[in-house]
């Protein structure tokens, strides 16, 4: 890479991180738009794996009692795995701009969710049974997209539980799907070790952005801060899904 794409690599690690340090958003729907802008979608996705699991893990295992989440979820959970290996498979097969189109239009449909907030309820029955879909339908996305939001997201707010095992939960999926997709994508010759490792020296402004968020959390809004971010981040999916 140039010297100006490591530029603006750092520059959206460090600012992804001081999104998810300000407003608890995730930490690779913000980075990932901008990476593969920069430098890619398959170069992308490997680059946010080691900060979005260091980003993602107090929360995922720290937040409450993760033993319930896991056995509450573990279908949902399970069925991520060969969601993903399928989705790298695709990304392996297809051309990269059909990948960042879907990738966009990923992100278009999460940032209207998030501005939404629609009333989304499931009832207990139809969210037991839609547990292995979802969990397979994420893990197709993440493994061709990189994009870790969509149907999880939207499905566990649906349930109604406490928002606090709602975020546990999300964190959760994320620390498993960022693992398989990881093993996945090095098991397919996509990335090499020095990606990986490229991925790793990446926590570095990815854990100083998420302490700059931290410390800014209480003089800023963080409502409207969330607003503008997700804002943004569906003008860049719009973007990626036109081919602009």
């Amino acid at each position: 890479m140039t010297f100006e794409n490591i530029l603006l690599v750092v520059l959206g690690l460090l600012a992804a991180g001081i999104v998810k340090g300000a407003t608890g958003i995730g930490y690779a729907t913000c980075a990932l738009p901008i990476l593969a802008s920069t430098v890619g979608l398959k170069a992308a996705m490997a680059l946010i794996l080691a900060p979005t699991f260091a980003t993602n893990f107090s929360m995922a295992v720290f937040s409450g009692d993760v033993r319930a989440v896991i056995g509450r979820f573990l279908p949902l959970y399970f069925a991520m795995i060969p969601g993903i290996v399928f989705g790298v498979l695709l990304l392996a097969s297809i051309n990269a701009k059909v990948a960042l189109c879907l990738l966009g239009l990923l992100l278009m449909i999460y940032a209207m969710l998030s501005l939404a907030k629609p009333a989304l309820k499931l009832s207990p029955d139809t969210a037991r049974h839609l547990r292995i879909p979802v969990g397979l339908a994420t893990g197709l996305f993440t493994g061709l997209t990189g994009s870790q939001v969509i149907p999880l997201v939207p499905y566990m707010l649906s349930l109604g539980i406490d928002p606090k095992l709602s975020i546990q939960a999300i964190n959760l999926g994320v620390l498993i799907l960022t693992t398989a997709l990881s093993g996945a994508l090095f098991a397919s010759s996509l990335v090499d070790v020095g990606l990986l490792q490229m991925s790793l020296l990446s926590i570095v402004p990815a854990l100083a952005g998420v302490a700059i968020g931290t410390s800014i959390q209480t003089r800023l809004p963080a409502p409207l801060l969330r607003r503008l971010v997700v804002s943004v981040v569906g003008l860049i999916g719009m973007k990626m899904a036109l081919g602009f």
